[in-house]
């Protein structure tokens, strides 16, 4: 699931506000996510380099398992 689709599910779950405050927070703090400024001067989140060079390598290797 892209980051995305996850921010976009969990705003549509009956999750309070808060609590979702909470988790954007912690992924933040685990620099897990990072906050930048598109060129639309909009704020967007992304997967930290490093995560998702990891995800992508656990995919390939997923991928030629099967």
């Amino acid at each position: 699931m892209q980051l995305s689709a996850l921010v976009e599910y969990l705003e549509k779950t009956v999750l309070s506000q808060q609590r979702f405050e909470k988790a954007l927070e912690e992924l933040l703090n685990r620099f897990l996510v990072e906050e930048s400024i598109d060129e639309n001067n909009q704020q967007v989140l992304g997967l930290h380099n490093l995560v998702r060079s990891v995800a992508l390598e656990h995919l390939k290797s997923v991928k030629s398992k099967i």
